[in-house]
Order: C-alpha cells, then sequence, then structure tokens
C-alpha cells in the first residue's frame, strides 16, 4: 500500500511540474492526437455495427423461408411445441396446470426480430381452437426506444366463460379468502404490459427467443445438456419469486406442474406412491 502511495506522489509531483504547478492543467499536444485518434475508432466501430446489422438483415432473410419450411413439418406432430416448451427446465417449473391445459393447443411458435433489427422482435404464440379465447394468435412485442429502455406490450385475450385468470373475492367478515378462475403463468406473462430499462432484459422472452427458437427439436427430444439446465437460476427465481407468496395464501389453487430431474426425482416417486 506505502509503495503504490509513493508512486502515486511521484505521478502527481510529475503533472504538477509540467502543468507549471498551479491552475487548470492545459491538454498536451500528445492528449489532443490522442482524442482525434479515439474519435476515429469510435467512427469506425459505428460503422462496423451497422455492418453487422446489415449482415443479420441479410440473413434473417435467408432463415425466414426455412422457418417456415420447419413449421410446415412441425405442424404435423402433435403437440410438438407444448413439449418443446416444458422441455425447458425453467419454462416447466413456472408453468400451472391452467398454462399447460392450454399450451396443448398451441400449434406454433414464431420469433421475428423487426426489420432493422435494433428495434426490437415480437414472440409469436399460434392455437388452434380452444376453450379458453377466440384469439388465433398472442403476441408479445419488445420496442427499443432510443437505446434507452425497452417498451413491451402484451397481448390479453378474450377469455371465454370460466377461463379468465384467477380473481380474488372480498370473503365476508371471519371467512376465509376466496378465489375463483383459472391460474396462469406463462398465459399471464404474454398480457404484461411494461418498461424496462437500459441494461434489462426478459428473462422468459431471452428462453424463447436464444434457446427454444433457434433449435426446438433439442427439447422436444430432451437432449438439453445437464449444464444448460443449470444456467440462469436466478432468472428462473426472478419469474417465479412473485408468484410463490399467492399459492402459499391460496389453498385451493392448482399445483404447480413440476417435474425435474436428478435428487427430485426421488421425491416425486415417493409422492406418487
Amino acid at each position: 500500500m506505502a509503495e503504490h502511495q509513493d508512486k502515486r506522489r511521484k505521478l502527481d509531483e510529475g503533472k504538477e511540474e509540467k502543468s507549471g504547478g498551479g491552475g487548470a492543467e492545459e491538454p498536451t499536444q500528445e492528449l489532443i492526437e490522442l482524442e482525434g485518434i479515439q474519435s476515429k475508432l469510435d467512427e469506425i466501430n459505428e460503422k462496423a455495427l451497422e455492418k453487422v446489422f446489415e449482415v443479420e438483415r441479410e440473413f434473417n432473410q435467408k432463415r425466414r423461408p426455412v422457418y417456415q419450411e420447419r413449421q410446415k413439418v412441425l405442424a404435423k406432430v402433435p403437440h410438438f411445441w407444448q413439449q418443446a416448451l416444458l422441455a425447458h427446465p425453467l419454462i416447466r417449473q413456472m408453468v400451472t396446470d391452467d398454462d399447460i391445459e392450454v399450451l396443448q393447443y398451441c400449434t406454433e411458435v414464431d420469433v421475428e426480430e423487426f426489420e432493422d433489427i435494433k428495434s426490437g422482435y415480437k414472440i409469436t404464440l399460434r392455437f388452434s381452437q380452444n376453450p379458453y379465447f377466440p384469439e388465433s394468435q398472442l403476441v408479445k412485442e419488445f420496442h427499443n426506444k432510443h437505446e434507452e429502455e425497452i417498451h413491451v406490450h402484451g397481448n390479453v385475450p378474450s377469455w371465454k366463460p370460466g377461463m379468465a385468470p384467477v380473481e380474488e373475492i372480498q370473503p365476508a367478515e371471519g371467512k376465509a379468502c376466496m378465489t375463483e378462475g383459472r391460474q396462469y403463468r406463462l398465459m399471464m406473462w404474454f398480457v404484461e404490459n411494461e418498461t424496462l430499462g437500459l441494461g434489462s432484459h426478459d428473462p422468459l422472452a431471452d428462453i424463447v427467443k436464444e434457446e427454444i427458437w433457434p433449435n426446438p427439436l433439442k427439447f422436444y427430444n430432451n437432449e438439453v445438456e445437464e449444464e444448460d439446465s443449470q444456467m440462469g437460476l436466478e432468472d428462473e427465481s426472478e419469474m417465479v419469486s412473485g408468484e410463490e407468496e399467492d399459492e402459499d395464501g391460496g389453498e385451493g389453487g392448482q399445483e404447480v406442474y413440476e417435474e425435474e430431474g436428478g435428487e427430485d426425482e426421488e421425491g416425486s416417486d415417493e409422492g406418487q406412491e
């Protein structure tokens, strides 16, 4: 520590000698030259970033028809997207029984970046005719605004009678709190509207866009590596922490769908027996 302080003192003394010992230090010719060089580097980096976007746009256009070709085949596999989504360990741990029931009608998952890429993307779930809502698709959009925040817009379905999310009923004095309706987590994520700050992200959107969408067959076939299953545990906690308190408070709620590997399998088998 003393040696570091001595070096720091000598550097400060050297600066004072160069600046004449008083007043604001004038930028040296070397610093002026360095600022000019840094400006050139910044300009090059900006151009490089535009090239990256340009290349990404080009390959997005090439990938799009291949994704469409893939979907034509996947549409022939019963409940493909339900099984692929639930095979992801973090989604499997957050969904409810009602989510699972809705997902059996999911015929397509689609992720599409906006044309200029940097302004955002959207996630679309398409459904066959079902008893939950009349809409054929639910869309969640992520708009990057001026590189300062992300505006998230969800799609609220027109719930059919008896299928709306659970609502708390104020109990009569001296009686327990009652709830009625369905319990959703994944479906409620689709209806949320929020604004994310710079550097923030949506864990579930990242899972769908970056992990499942590029290769859903890997999840459908349960080819997810064990170490992949351990990634994003903090994000998982972030997704489910807000829900656990509600479940503890409501005795009549449905159980959360959980199917874990490893040590948890033994406990699960005992419960079934």
